[in-house]
């Protein structure tokens, strides 16, 4: 009997065993792509942008994630990452399927896999544990051998991740650069030089240089009455008054799905810089820009005649012409840092501080149909004020005297998106006839006007910015001044579209000002052996490329935001670590409380003990005494506290331990011995 029943169970372990494996085998066969996310933030579960962006890839892509994982080992936190950045490539993959290849490579020192590593440009880092370098990056290749490099995936980016694979995915299966269309009357392209003047010239601005290599930039004609067809997004500049067309033309544009960034302004530096309209720039420059009536449409206003003054984020700026200069707090002038800036938004998340010159403020409207999010906000010492009459010659001390700080914020950038209507409810608007005669003096114009020697700029002590010049607003002329690139002269536009839209779903960043892409504002630029090197004080470069990038993209990479990251605090532990820190703090200031008691003590014998008495009295030994037992009860009631918090967190360590290892099994074994039970009393029944 006994050997039947044993037989029988080895049997039945037997066939348990095989049943296990089968099940393993169909499910890995069936259900490779099932998921099951438990995490709080949805760390393993692709976005819907994500998913739009993978299954309509054309073609094949390779990616090779290249991760020392035996060199991050004495690391916990790149060790985690560098495993996080690899499941999620893993439900990349299977989601593409055979679109995607992933290939992982662990490159250690002195092997093959470092080299390429190398060769790919993956920058390694040094430092950790027996000394060993560290990669984590990746690459991304297409059928013809077009390349997407990340040479290092930061930590720091965590909440970025998913952004940051989709879009070099998308970057890599859409080919051509972005187009990028521009309207402006800022000095984006420098100017060239005037022969007649003895100008040399002034060079692009480093935006405008590196929006050139990331963009097919074309410069749109101020008189123009449509956009290029292919306009993948549109930048407004500071752009010049425009009219009932050419404002049609962008009402059609976002609304007919186009992206647009605008870049505002209620008072223009640079038009004071530039010492007005027609100096020197081949035509007007505005000293505002707006487009009140579009803005109005798409749910946002710009206040056109206030100014944000803030007193937490002025900039320190010089003063003063070619004689004393001083340095002051400029209330018009914002230094804004991470704190008022938006860290969940792909644009804004890798900005940690922005420099703004005259700003005005955004807001929704009252019952707009479209979302407003602020991207960038001010303080709360901040509040509205009316542009100052002689703002070329500012009286810093007056304008902060005139702060009077309302206790709210500010939106200086927003992005705004959503269902919106038409600016233009009667129709279309048809293009204006051509003149009949072209102007062409626009090259006479005077480039020898100015700026007051009194004219502010940005302290070079506070901020580590180089003074732009004497009474000058930018750079002074180099000898190697850059001429526009020829792929950004004005063309002709084509129309982008026939139909008229009376409504349609946006996206469009909106900043109220124009100025923060001025080099002076955001960069120090030097010449070196005969190359221009810019060297930032500020992410305002960061911050427009961004923002067209993101725009650039498809709907689905602009729905992409932050996402959580996978490390995650115990909140309770935390708490009970908060709460042992504040015991002890308490302590620790009963401690000191007690010392100055007794050194005040101490002093009050000593100057009652003669001057040539060496040996200490016994009052001043008994003090002493007193301190040294006193002292030595605090340490032991710091001992104690520290030893309490070890011993909750230790408990609470066990506790979580024994539940997640002990509990379940049982609970499955008394849910197993309760069904047992059940079925032979069920069975027992006659």
């Amino acid at each position: 009997m006994r050997t039947n029943w044993l037989r029988s169970g080895a049997v039945a372990g037997v066939l348990a065993f095989l049943l296990f494996v089968s099940i393993n085998i169909v499910a890995d066969r069936l259900f490779s792509s099932a998921r099951l996310d438990m995490t709080q933030e949805g760390l393993f579960t692709l976005s819907e942008g994500t998913e739009e962006v993978l299954e309509g890839l054309n073609e094949r892509v390779s990616i090779t994630f290249y991760f020392s994982e035996r060199a991050a080992a004495n690391n916990p936190r790149l060790f985690a990452y560098g495993r996080r950045v690899e499941d999620l490539l893993r439900e990349y993959r299977a989601l593409a399927g055979s679109k995607i290849h992933l290939k992982v490579v662990d490159p250690r020192p002195f092997t093959q896999a470092e080299d390429e590593a190398a060769a790919a440009g993956i920058r390694p880092i040094s430092g950790l544990g027996d000394g060993a370098p560290l990669y984590l990056g990746l690459v991304a290749e297409d059928s013809t051998d077009q390349e997407e490099v990340i040479e290092f995936l930061s930590p720091d980016r965590e909440q970025f991740l998913e952004y940051d694979l989709t879009k070099l995915i998308y970057t890599l299966d859409a080919k051509a650069l972005p187009k990028l269309a521009i309207l402006t009357t800022l000095p984006l392209e420098g100017a060239p030089g005037n022969p007649l003047m003895g100008g040399g010239g002034t060079p692009p601005q480093i935006v405008y240089e590196q929006l050139a290599e990331l963009f097919d930039v074309t410069m749109l004609d101020p008189g123009f009455d449509a956009l290029p067809a292919d306009t993948d997004v549109l930048l407004l500049a500071h752009p010049p008054a425009l009219s009932d067309r050419q404002r049609y033309v962008i009402d059609q544009y976002v609304l007919g799905g186009g992206h647009a960034a605008l870049f505002l302004d209620p008072q223009s530096e640079a038009s004071l810089a530039a010492g007005g309209p027609m100096a020197g720039m081949g035509g007007d420059m505005p000293d505002h820009s707006g487009l009140p009536d579009l803005l109005a449409a798409w749910g946002v206003e710009m206040t056109e005649d206030k100014l944000v003054g803030d007193l937490a984020y002025s900039q320190r700026v010089d003063f003063g012409g070619g004689g004393f200069r001083q340095t002051k707090d400029y209330v018009l002038w914002l230094a804004v840092t991470d704190d008022s800036i938006d860290p969940r938004d792909p644009v804004t998340g890798p900005v940690n501080a922005l420099n703004f010159a005259t700003a005005g403020a955004l807001s929704p409207i009252d019952g707009a149909t479209t979302a407003f999010r602020p991207l960038v906000q001010s303080s709360r010492a901040s509040a509205l004020m009316d542009i100052p009459a002689n703002l070329a010659q500012p009286d810093a001390d007056a304008l902060m005297r005139a702060l009077d700080p309302d206790d709210r914020v500010y939106t200086l950038a927003a992005r705004v998106a959503g269902p919106a209507r038409t600016a233009f409810v009667d129709g279309p608007v048809a293009p204006e006839p051509a003149p009949a005669d072209a102007a062409d003096g626009a090259d006479t114009a005077a480039g020898d006007t100015e700026a007051g020697d009194e004219r502010a700029e940005p302290a070079a002590d506070d901020a580590g910015q180089s003074d732009p010049g004497e009474g000058d607003a930018g750079e002074a002329a180099s000898d190697d001044a850059a001429s526009p690139d020829a792929q950004a002269e004005s063309v002709p536009a084509t129309e982008i579209q026939a139909a008229h839209h009376t409504e349609g779903d946006i996206n469009i960043i909106v900043v109220a000002d124009a100025d923060l892409m001025d080099d002076r504002f955001w960069v120090r630029v030097q010449n070196i052996f005969g190359q221009r090197v810019a060297q930032p004080i500020a992410d305002n470069g960061t911050f427009v490329i961004n923002a067209l990038e993101n725009l650039s993209g498809s709907k689905a990479l602009m729905s992409l935001r932050g996402r959580g990251v996978s490390q995650r605090p115990f909140s309770v532990v935390e708490e009970m670590r908060r709460d042992a820190e504040a015991r002890y703090l308490e302590q620790e200031q009963r401690l000191q409380a007690r010392l100055e008691e007794t050194e005040r003590r101490l002093a009050e014998l000593q100057g009652q003990t003669p001057d040539d008495q060496l040996l200490l009295s016994p009052e001043q030994e008994a003090a002493i005494e007193r301190f040294r037992q006193e002292r030595l009860a605090v340490r032991q009631d710091l001992r104690d506290v520290e030893r309490n918090l070890r011993s909750d967190i230790e408990r609470l360590g066990n506790l979580l331990a024994f539940l997640n290892i002990a509990a379940v099994p049982m609970l499955v074994v008394l849910g197993v011995g309760v069904l047992v039970i059940w079925r032979r009393k069920r069975g027992a029944r006659p």
